[in-house]
Formats: C-alpha cells, sequence, structure tokens
C-alpha cells in the first residue's frame, strides 16, 4: 500500500494518517474515509490532507466515489498555484500513474508547474529526477536534467545527467522511432559541444566546465557516437591529441586504443589500423628489460594481422613479418609475437603450408610453440586455432613429435617425488592436444577403435593418479594441476558411451564415468567444470536428484542462475519432478519445484537492485555502466530461462494435481514471451572437441535446445489446463487455438515424446473449444463429425502409446556381458533420462484426456456432441496407459531394490565382484579379467576407499527410486 514519505521524527498528522492507511491495508476504506471527513470538519487544511482524500476515493469499490476521486485528483493537479510540497507530489504522482491511460502527462505537467512556480528551487527537480531515474523513466528523468543543467548551470553534472538520459531515452524500448532519434540526435550535439571545450593545448590547466574531464565521460561519448553511427567522427576523436587513447582524458586507460582499433575494423580503414598497430608495436619494440609490455597487447596483434591480411600488400607484409620476428626473437620470448607468427605463417604470409607440403611448416611452428610453453596452462587455449589449420598428416605429425617432446622433457620436470607441477601441466596439455585432434575426431566413432579410446583414458587416468602428490601444495578450493586430466577422461568415456553399439555396454561406461567424478569430487569438490559435467551426466543416467545436489554444491550466485540454471531445469519437470505436495515447503536441495523458486526469486531480487545499482553508478558519475545496467535489465525481465522455470514449475503443479501459483502464470502471461532474450551460456562448459563437431554441452544434452519455439508448443498445456479448469471462464476459447504452436518448425525444439504428447494435448484443445463455444453442437454427435474424427486420433495414439510402452526400449538390461566369466546373473534394468521424459510427458497427455472424458461425461450439453462407445472407449485406455507406466516404474523399482542389484552395478563398472558381496565366490576371482585397458587405473584410484565404490551406487540407485517414486506419486485426478 502507498505511503507518504515521512520524516525521522514522529508527527501528530503522520500518526493520523498512518490512521488512515493502516484502515485501507486492513481493506476498511469506509473507516479511511470516515477519518479524512472527521478530520476535514475539524477545519485541518493542507494539500497533503486533500490528496489523501483522493486517493482513498480512488481505492474504493463504488464507481461514483472512484469519478469523484478522479475529479479532486485532476482538481489538485490543475490548481494554480500549483502544488510543490514534496510528499503531496508523489502521492499525486503515483494516483495519477495508476489512474486510467498511465496519466504520464499529468504527472510530467504535475511537476513542471511545481518546478516552474519555484525556479530557484533545487530540491524540487532533483527530486523529479531521482524518483524518474528509478523508475526507468528516462523521458520525464530527462526533462527534469535539463531543468536542472539550465537552472543551474555551474553545477556541470546537470549537463552531463541531461547528456545522460537523453540517450537513454534513445536506446529505450519504450520510446517512439520517432522520440529515439529527437533524443539520440539532443545527446550527440550536446556530448560534441562538450568535447569540443576540451582544451587543444594539452598543458591547459583547467577545461571549460562542461568539458569532458573523465574517462567515464569520455566513455558516454563513445557509446553515444556509436549509437548515432558517427565512427569517422569518432576515429577522429580517437586520434586526437585532446581526446584520444593518449590524452590526459582518457588517463592510459587500454580500453581506448581497443576501442579505436575496433572502430578502424568497422570502418574498414585498414592502412589506418595497421599504421595504429605498428606504432603501438614499435613505441615498446627495443625495451628488452620488461617482458610485460604495455604495447604488446593481443588486440592490438590480431589488428596488425588483420589489416595485414586485408591490404595484400608485399611490403606491409614484409613489414609485418619483420615486426613479428623482432618480438618473438627476444631474450625473453614474447608470446602474443609468437602466436602472431603462427596466424601470419598459416594464413598471410602467401606460403603454401599444406597444399604441397605433408606435413606443413605449420606444424614445426606449433610445435616450437608446444616446447616453448608446455608447462603453462595456456598453451591449448594458444594453439587451438592453429590445430584447426592442420591436415590429418599434421595432427599425426604434431602428436608424435609432441609426445617425443613430452618424454624428453619429462625427466627436467619431475622432482625428488618423481612429479612436479610443470610435468603435469605439460603431460594435460598433451593429452588436450591427442583429444581435440585424434580422440574426438569423427572417424573415430566406431567401436573398432574403442580400444584407443580406452588407452587415452588409462594415460588420464595414470596422469590424474601421478599429479595427486601435488595436492598438499593446494587450499581446497583451488584446481589442482591434474583436475583437466580427469575432466578429458570423464569425456572420452562418454563419447565412448555415444558410439558403442550395444546399449548395456554405452551404460557401463557411463557409470565408469559416474565413478572417476566420484571420485575426482573427493579430490577437488570445488572444481567447477568436473561440477557441470557432474551435472550433466547424472542427468543423462537419469539421476537427476544426485544432479540437483551437485548443482546446489556448486554455491551459483543470483543472477548467475539466469546463465547456468539450464544446465540443471531444462526438462525437469518431465525427468525428475517435485514429491513437494499442495505447497508444503521443507528445506530439500533435491527437490527442484523448491530450487526454481529461489531462482525465480533472483529476477525479483535483481530488479530491486538494478536501481540502487544505477543510482551509485550516476552518483560516480560512471555513465556508460547506466547503460549497461539499463540493457541488463532489459535482458534479464523477458529472460528465456525465467520463462522455462515458470513453465517447468507450473508442469510439477499440473502433474501433482498441487495448488496453483499465481506468480508462474503471471510470468507465463507477458507479452514478450514469444521473443524472450536468451542469455544463456553454453560455453561456460570446456569443449575439445575436434573442428566442425558439436560443442561437447550440446552433444551430450537431454535433448534439443529450447528456445521460442518449445516455450510456444508447451503453451498448448497451459492453454488446455486451463480450459479443462471449470473454475476459470474464457469469453472466447476461440482466441486460444488461432496461433500455430508449431510454426516456424518448433518442433525441431523438442524430444520425440514432447512432440507427440503436445501434438495430442493440441488435437484435445481444438476439440474442447469447438465443444465450448458451442459450435460443434448441431444435433446428435455422428461418427463421421470433425469432433469424433480428432477424437479417433486420441484414441489411436492412446493404442499406439500403449504398445510402445509394453515393448519400452528406454529400460537397459545388464546381462550376458561376460563379466567375470558370469553369464547366468539376473536381469538388472536400469532407466536413464529418456524413461522418465516418456513417463511424464505421457503422464501430462493422458491427465488433460482423463479430465477430458470425466467432465465431458458429467456435462449434457457436451455429452450430446461426443459419440459415447469413442468417448468411453478413450476413457478405458487412458486407465491402460495409466497402469502400464505404473507397472513399469513398479517392475523397475522392484529390480533396483533388489539385493543383487548394487553387486551387479559395482561388477559391471569396476569389472570386478562388490567388495564384501557374499556371493563373490572364489571363482569369481580367480576368472577375474580386466576387460577394459583403464579399468586397473580406476582400481588404483580406488584401492585407499574400499567401500566408496559401494556408497557411490547406492546413491546412483536410491536417485533412480527417487525419481520413480515421483511417477508413481502422480495420480490421474
Amino acid at each position: 500500500m502507498m505511503r507518504a514519505p515521512t520524516s525521522s521524527a514522529s508527527s501528530v498528522v503522520e500518526r493520523r494518517d498512518k490512521q488512515v492507511f493502516d484502515a485501507l491495508d486492513n481493506g476498511n476504506w469506509k473507516q479511511a474515509l470516515q477519518l479524512l471527513e472527521k478530520r476535514l470538519k475539524k477545519g485541518e487544511k493542507g494539500d497533503s490532507l486533500l490528496a489523501l482524500r483522493a486517493h482513498v476515493l480512488l481505492s474504493s469499490p463504488s464507481s461514483p466515489l472512484r469519478e469523484q476521486g478522479a475529479a479532486e485528483l485532476r482538481k489538485l493537479c490543475e490548481r494554480d498555484p500549483p502544488v510543490t510540497d514534496i510528499s503531496t507530489l508523489i502521492m499525486l504522482q503515483e494516483n495519477c500513474a495508476k489512474s486510467e491511460g498511465g496519466g504520464a502527462a499529468a504527472v510530467s505537467g504535475l511537476w513542471e508547474r511545481a518546478i516552474k512556480s519555484r525556479p530557484h528551487d533545487e530540491v524540487l527537480p532533483q527530486e523529479w529526477f531521482q524518483r524518474s531515474f528509478d523508475q526507468f523513466n528516462w523521458k520525464n528523468a530527462q526533462k527534469a536534467a535539463m531543468i536542472l543543467q539550465k537552472s543551474f548551470p555551474k553545477k556541470r553534472h546537470y549537463y552531463f545527467w541531461a547528456i545522460l538520459t537523453s540517450h537513454l531515452v534513445s536506446i529505450s524500448d519504450e520510446a517512439t522511432e520517432a522520440e529515439k532519434k529527437l533524443f539520440g540526435t539532443l545527446g550527440y550535439r550536446m556530448i560534441t559541444k562538450a568535447a569540443s571545450d576540451v582544451p587543444k593545448d594539452p598543458k591547459a590547466v583547467l577545461s571549460p566546465g562542461r568539458a569532458i574531464q573523465t574517462p567515464e565521460e569520455l566513455r558516454l561519448l563513445v557509446s553515444i557516437y556509436r549509437r548515432q553511427g558517427a565512427l569517422k567522427e569518432l576515429a577522429d576523436i580517437m586520434a586526437s591529441s585532446e581526446l584520444g587513447s593518449g590524452s590526459a582524458v582518457a588517463k592510459g586507460d587500454w580500453a581506448f586504443v581497443r576501442e579505436h582499433i575496433q572502430i578502424l575494423e568497422d570502418l574498414v580503414k585498414w592502412t589506418e589500423e595497421w599504421e595504429l598497430c605498428k606504432k603501438l608495436l614499435d613505441l615498446v619494440r627495443g625495451d628488452v628489460s620488461d617482458t610485460d609490455l604495455y604495447g604488446d597487447d593481443w588486440r592490438v596483434w590480431e589488428g596488425l594481422l588483420l589489416s595485414c591480411e586485408k591490404l595484400d600488400d608485399s611490403n606491409i607484409r614484409k613489414e609485418t613479418e619483420e615486426l613479428i620476428k623482432a618480438f618473438a626473437g627476444r631474450p625473453k620470448p614474447s608470446r602474443n609475437a609468437q602466436l602472431a607468427l603462427l596466424r601470419f605463417k598459416s594464413k598471410i604470409s602467401g606460403e603454401e603450408l599444406s597444399a604441397e607440403k605433408e606435413p606443413s611448416p605449420l606444424v614445426e611452428l606449433a610445435l616450437s610453440h608446444f616446447r616453448e610453453y608446455c608447462a603453462r596452462y595456456y598453451l591449448f587455449d594458444d594453439l587451438r586455432w592453429t590445430f584447426e589449420q592442420f591436415s590429418p598428416t599434421d595432427r599425426i605429425k604434431f602428436l608424435q613429435s609432441a609426445y617425443e617432446i613430452v618424454e624428453s622433457r619429462r625427466p627436467e620436470l619431475r622432482d625428488e617425488q618423481n612429479v612436479s607441477m610443470d610435468g603435469i601441466t605439460m603431460e594435460t596439455n598433451y593429452l588436450k592436444a591427442e583429444y581435440f585432434l585424434d580422440v574426438s575426431n569423427p572417424e573415430n566413432d566406431h567401436a573398432s577403435r574403442e580400444g584407443r579410446f580406452e588407452a587415452f583414458v588409462d594415460k588420464c587416468i595414470e596422469t590424474y593418479i601421478n599429479s595427486l602428490w601435488l595436492s598438499g601444495q593446494f587450499l581446497s578450493t583451488d584446481n589442482k594441476p591434474g583436475d583437466d586430466v580427469l575432466v578429458l577422461a570423464v569425456m572420452a568415456l562418454m563419447r565412448l558411451a555415444d558410439t558403442a553399439q550395444e546399449e548395456a555396454k554405452s551404460k557401463v561406461y557411463l557409470l565408469k564415468a559416474a565413478a572417476l567424478l566420484d571420485y575426482f569430487r573427493s579430490q577437488s569438490k570445488h572444481n567447477y567444470q568436473g561440477g557441470l559435467l557432474a551435472v550433466r551426466l547424472y542427468m543423462l543416467i537419469g539421476c537427476t536428484s544426485m544432479a540437483m545436489q551437485r548443482y546446489s554444491d556448486m554455491s551459483i550466485k543470483q543472477i548467475q542462475n539466469d546463465t547456468l540454471s539450464h544446465n540443471i531445469f531444462t526438462r525437469i519437470s518431465t525427468i525428475h519432478p517435485s514429491t513437494v505436495m499442495t505447497g508444503a515447503r521443507i528445506p530439500n536441495f533435491n527437490d527442484p519445484f523448491l530450487a526454481m523458486d529461489r531462482a525465480l526469486g533472483l529476477y525479483d531480487m535483481a530488479q530491486s537492485d538494478v536501481p540502487g545499482l544505477m543510482r551509485l553508478a550516476l552518483q560516480e558519475g560512471s555513465y556508460w555502466q547506466i547503460e549497461g545496467f539499463m540493457q541488463f535489465d532489459q535482458k534479464l525481465q523477458p529472460s528465456i530461462s525465467k520463462y522455462m522455470l515458470a513453465m517447468e514449475r507450473r508442469r510439477i503443479s499440473r502433474l501433482l494435481s498441487s495448488q496453483r501459483h499465481e506468480e508462474d502464470e503471471e510470468i507465463l502471461k507477458e507479452p514478450n514471451m514469444s521473443n524472450p532474450s536468451d542469455n544463456r551460456d553454453f560455453e561456460v562448459m570446456a569443449s575439445f572437441e575436434a573442428p566442425g563437431q558439436p560443442r561437447f554441452e550440446e552433444r551430450f544434452s537431454v535433448g534439443p535446445r529450447p528456445c521460442a519455439g518449445w516455450l510456444r508448443a508447451n503453451m498448448i498445456s497451459e492453454k488446455l489446463f486451463t480450459l479443462l479448469d471449470s473454475s476459470n471462464s474464457i469469453a472466447d476459447p476461440w482466441t486460444l487455438i488461432k496461433d500455430d504452436p508449431f510454426a516456424e518448425n518448433a518442433e525441431a525444439e523438442l524430444t520425440s515424446f514432447e512432440a507427440a504428447s503436445l501434438n495430442i494435448q493440441w488435437t484435445l484443445l481444438k476439440v474442447l473449444v469447438t465443444l465450448k463455444s458451442g459450435s460443434g453442437n448441431n444435433g446428435p454427435a455422428k461418427p463421421d463429425s470433425p469432433i469424433a474424427r480428432e477424437l479417433g486420433e486420441i484414441k489411436q495414439w492412446l493404442s499406439e502409446k500403449l504398445d510402445k510402452l509394453r515393448t519400452s526400449s528406454t529400460i537397459t538390461a545388464l546381462e550376458n556381458l561376460g563379466i567375470n566369466g558370469n553369464t547366468n546373473k539376473a536381469k538388472l534394468l536400469l532407466p536413464d533420462w529418456t524413461f522418465f521424459h516418456e513417463s511424464f510427458t505421457t503422464l501430462e497427455a493422458i491427465k488433460a484426456i482423463h479430465s477430458f472424458v470425466q467432465s465431458t461425461s458429467k456435462s449434457k450439453a457436451l455429452k450430446a456432441q461426443v459419440p459415447k462407445d469413442l468417448l468411453q472407449s478413450i476413457g478405458v485406455l487412458v486407465e491402460q496407459v495409466f497402469a502400464e507406466i505404473r507397472t513399469r516404474a513398479i517392475n523397475l523399482r522392484n529390480s533396483l531394490t533388489n539385493s543383487s542389484a548394487l553387486g551387479a552395478l559395482v561388477e559391471a563398472t569396476f569389472e570386478r565382484p562388490v567388495s564384501g558381496d557374499a556371493n563373490a565366490t572364489a571363482s569369481d576371482n580367480n576368472t577375474q579379467s580386466f576387460q577394459s585397458e583403464f579399468t586397473e587405473s580406476l582400481h588404483k584410484i580406488y584401492k585407499d576407499q574400499p567401500r566408496a565404490e559401494s556408497t557411490l551406487f547406492g546413491k546412483v540407485i536410491e536417485s533412480w527410486i527417487d525419481a520413480l517414486d515421483g511417477v508413481l506419486l502422480i495420480k490421474l485426478t
């Protein structure tokens, strides 16, 4: 409830006003009005009291009283002399803003008239500016700033406030094209005036009051000029002595140098760019004492190379090569120069590196860089671009030679414990190169290369085991030198699983990967990449509660959820729905509903924090940051992650038949959901995949990437269940089906199970709209009517679904693998994410169909339009499909709770009987043979934790059972 601002010292009037507001808070507007009438009769006067009376009248449920309140509000706003009391103005403003039509003009006029009546009062325009600024009302903030800068010309910051707000209007979503042009031009002219006022003489002591004086103001100029397309003028400013990157105003900020280079690229001024970059490098060319040279910046080298390539001039190529070699040949070589030499030789020099020479000289350059920096963490990123240029022969040659380098340097990079950080880093860099150039190459994606994959995993584990000698040198929160090799091992195992010919073998490789990650967590529990990999792997094998626990352990901070939550919450309602019933709230990190509740709360938190951050930036004069905060807010509110979270929570509510959550429904009503802002970060997960291959994150995901099409298609369920809810009244049901939800290839963003479920729900929605609108009421139901045909499609889908469920392939049986020579063990059924996904998507569809059958059967008007036998047969099929889903879940649950299940998992993964298993006989141990090259290494890392393997797979089984209990929790009604 709105309240007038109060001072720290309580007053009689404030106490009386509080009584009125308390009455309104309790919904007793009559009491509030009576309190005001008593005060007026006693002769109390004042604009504040009259404004409060108008507010109370506008809060009345009585239309005549609301009209009276609107009239009194208008009278106060238009009164002469105008209202000038700030608390009263604020109350009038908020009531005007809530009135029909928004009252924007009235609010603006209200403040302008008050300020005009008191031209020398600085407080009034300041208050208007600050309130408008906090509410993102840039047009009103600009008006207030213009008044301030004209009335108080000696206070220069008001001038920049006016420039800033003019610029913000020009880039806001709410402004019209005409307004954007008008205010953009105004801001451009004002900042140009501020730039022209900067003294030409750099020795001048003082600049005119409104001249640009700080790097922050210069950044504002850059932003405005870019927005206005004045790049040529901006290039001239960046090259000037008074405002250029070397000016006193820029204060040595290297960002302006990079900006200057980028502007020249945007203008396609290659000669100017080459000359600028060469000049910057020449300035430090002769300095051999400092290895961290100011001008030796990769952006400068990048600009030099690009401009050289574009100019395609032999003299420029020669000068460029000489400059690069001068830096590369220093006593302490420049790393950037060596990278530049690689790029130059591979792309610019004109030499035929691969066409006629195999392997190409580029390999020797890459090997030289490898030799120099093989013990540095950043080596692989340095060479990645070069690796992408390699031919097949180049790849083989590089790996052979790099291996020789590693072998030759291994003794010098080992200490008395036979291991050192540099040695581990060197081996890690080689293994990254091997994965990129060989292991992830598409030609390896067949079973005949399985041994090569396993040998690679074996090398990774060996290196990781050696790296554990170094663990004592690091804090528990540090990334360890060998962490990356275990990440590579897990990736390779997942690639093996992806290409395995047998489903059971694929599942075993994923279980081995899970075992590696579990041990990884015990040694490096704060490793970010390990955490992300574990989340993805656990989801793929259907252990989503374990994935959620791992995700919560990563301590994702506040707004990071917008960019990273897709890693855990994508399709979570159809993989592992909540077990929270009817609004209960318990502290359970494994419950997706509660986790999404926390994530969604961050959007409100961020929205409330942004104004404060912008206000602070304004006070500090960091004008360029304000634009960033504004754009951040514009991207955050229509975020696709927010819509997905709300969609997933709504589905959980429907599946559990629990109470609806209005906040989710409000989010999904937003009109900009059709054009969401995609802020998700898909590159945060490391990827070492070969060129032309999908990133690792994309290759191993729970279905296609959901985007706007996925949201649009999933709104079918929202509309259908809304229409099925008898408490909802929709004036025109036809609006629910006027747009095609599968337009623009939306099905490409859906899994096959989602597409099937949503297609049948779409058919049911069309039937329901036809029935509820009365369009199908043309006498008794006929077998060939459109409604009967569409219901026939639903019946056919149910029948086919029943057959598929009975012969499902989404459960893997671990049997006949020949493990330990024992092929007679009972079949162990293992689910994965697709098992749960199929179950929950089907359950959502049949819940809707069941609700339709029940409501239609109870309504004479609806029942008359539907063939009775068809409706009955659909009802029977729904019950059968539902029963089959439950039967599958129960059978699978029984298989997992069998006393031999844990032992079977351990045996399949480690290729040995579980420690302490009473069923493990001497014969078993005698016939034990390690089928995989790396399994022995897997044993080594677990040798000091004999029960850890059982603990891990105990958690795996518990997680599967947790998800199966979620399936069994779903009811038809």
